[in-house]
């Protein structure tokens, strides 16, 4: 009976879809998170009787339908939603919004470089050097002059300082942004940072405000585009999903019992 075997990869695609609902409910408030949906696809096919083939070898009339029985689904990939977060008004300087297209590049220890969009800046008290919340360097490598007064990102990504003394801000340099060909083929390693894979593509690394750049505003930050409520609903269709699965598992186990057991 296949349809215990069937029933079963429905019920496992359900759990997965239900692990991801919660990791986007998990992450309703994360800076710039994306939420991501479950696909699903059907699996391979056992033909019995083949659409335009002949009804038996002794007759030359042809079916016009075939007779084929699935062996469920499978989970097909996990798509992240890139649509933008809502904008939130932080009042911190070194709070970026990228609003548009594109990604902020990090400089990684390593000397490999790393995405985000996660705009909340710090600078680094040893290097002064404007980095992550966790110390990544924010590329090219700004530094910030311990004894500004004042600190400005434009929305092209142009830093400036204020310095004691002079009226005229001071440019310290202006910020890499990055874009990719497919950016739903970037892999997330936590910490609101993305790899490049070969499924994204190579950086293609310019300034904002530039064709297809999206531009900065300071003092914001991007929220996480996850909406709880529409979450919540497709959590309760996920389990009722599941529940249904579990329950033909059910029936076709009495089934085969009945059919032993006669």
């Amino acid at each position: 009976m296949s349809s215990l075997n069937i029933s079963a990869t429905g019920a496992q695609a359900y759990a997965k879809s239900i692990d991801n609902i919660a990791n986007n409910i998990a992450n309703v408030n994360t800076t710039s998170f994306k939420k991501g949906f479950l696909a699903t696809t059907d699996l391979q096919y056992q033909t019995e009787r083949r659409a335009g083939g002949a009804v038996d070898a002794s007759s030359d009339i042809t079916v016009p339908t075939s007779i084929q029985y699935g062996a469920g689904t499978a989970v097909s990939a996990i798509i992240r939603d890139n649509k933008q977060g809502d904008a939130i008004n932080t009042g911190n300087k070194l709070d970026i919004q990228l609003d548009g297209n594109g990604y902020f590049v990090l400089n990684m220890p390593d000397g490999s470089q790393s995405f985000t969009r996660d705009g909340s800046f710090q600078i680094d008290p040893t290097t002064n050097q404007i980095v992550t919340a966790l110390g990544y360097v924010v590329s090219p490598g700004i530094e910030i002059p311990l004894n500004q007064e004042n600190i400005l990102v434009k929305s092209d990504g142009t830093v400036l300082v204020q310095l004691p003394g002079n009226d005229t801000p001071q440019v310290q340099g202006q910020l890499d942004i990055a874009i990719f060909a497919n950016p739903t083929g970037l892999e997330l390693v936590g910490n609101n940072i993305a790899l490049q894979t070969d499924a994204s593509g190579a950086p293609q690394v310019s300034v904002a405000g530039q064709d297809n750049y999206g531009t900065l505003r300071a003092g914001w930050l991007e929220g996480s585009n996850v909406n709880a409520i529409m979450e919540m609903t497709d959590l309760v269709k996920a389990q009722r999903g599941y529940e249904m699965n579990v329950k033909v598992i059910t029936i076709s186990d009495q089934m085969l019992e009945k059919v032993i057991n006669s």
